[in-house]
């Protein structure tokens, strides 16, 4: 019988923090799911970490890899679930109850091919909570959703292709602009999904990342639509922060 979810966590020399990442599987109440652990070939403890977590079955493969995007899509090919979901080794569920919430969300929405929660971001100093209520295809390639906010229909991959590896930082956001601008069906609910660690690879290398996201974006916008859409999201952001000073919680 198909699974409702693939869970796929995709890791590397990550015996700190992965135990947390599966715990956070084991705990959930909804049970009709599978859950894939790839590996880079790590050179720490990381498999037996996990292992020693896993109180349900598992499928756990290991081999170098061409980065964490090739990892992702050895995840895909090996998912039988209706739903893709990535939680990688650095994040975990926010409670026991999110595929619970988030299964009766796609019943509840008409089984949408993209689905998008909220996230809590983990930064050394504190945390903020963030919801992507405001995505739409029109803003979005000014804008970013993050992959831990995101549940993807496994058919979707196979409609629209896998992820990119051109882009070693944004290839999810090159395949959820892809996905929108496809026209996808997508909702928002308002499901606190993870908690997301903020000092990866896309903190440590912010000049790579807004790099190679600009160069993302202009396969999507014409070059006096990129240069508009940027002006008003730089606006936007100045909004944002205003509101943040005035003791607002942050919605984008």
């Amino acid at each position: 019988m198909t699974p409702r979810f693939s869970i796929i966590t995709v890791c590397f020399n990550a015996e700190q923090s992965i135990g947390k990442t599966v715990e956070s599987m084991a705990a959930q109440t909804f049970r009709d799911f599978e859950y894939i652990v790839v590996d880079g070939a790590s050179r720490d403890n990381t498999l037996d970490v996990a292992r020693s977590h896993l109180t349900f079955p598992a499928t756990i493969m290991s081999e170098k890899d061409h980065g964490i995007y090739d990892a992702m899509n050895k995840g895909i090919a090996c998912a039988q679930g209706e739903i893709v979901y990535f939680l990688n080794a650095d994040d975990y569920f926010e409670n026991d109850s999110v595929l619970e919430r988030i299964a009766d969300a796609f019943a509840t929405n008409g089984e949408p091919q993209l689905l998008f929660g909220n996230v809590i971001y983990q930064y050394p100093e504190g945390q903020k909570h963030r919801s992507f209520r405001h995505i739409t295809p029109g803003n979005l390639v000014f804008l970013d959703v993050n992959h831990q906010a995101t549940f993807a229909k496994r058919s979707l991959f196979n409609q629209m292709g896998s992820f990119d590896l051109r882009f070693r930082l944004n290839a999810d956001y090159d395949f959820l602009l892809r996905c929108l601008h496809g026209k996808a069906s997508y909702c928002w609910v308002d499901v606190d999904i993870a908690r997301f660690n903020a000092g990866g690879r896309h903190v440590q290398d912010v000049a790579f990342l807004q790099t190679e996201r600009k160069a993302v974006r202009r396969q999507y916008v014409s070059p006096l639509g990129y240069k508009v859409g940027t002006l008003a999201h730089k606006l936007s952001h100045k909004i944002r922060r205003a509101a943040g000073m005035l003791g607002l919680r942050e919605q984008v």
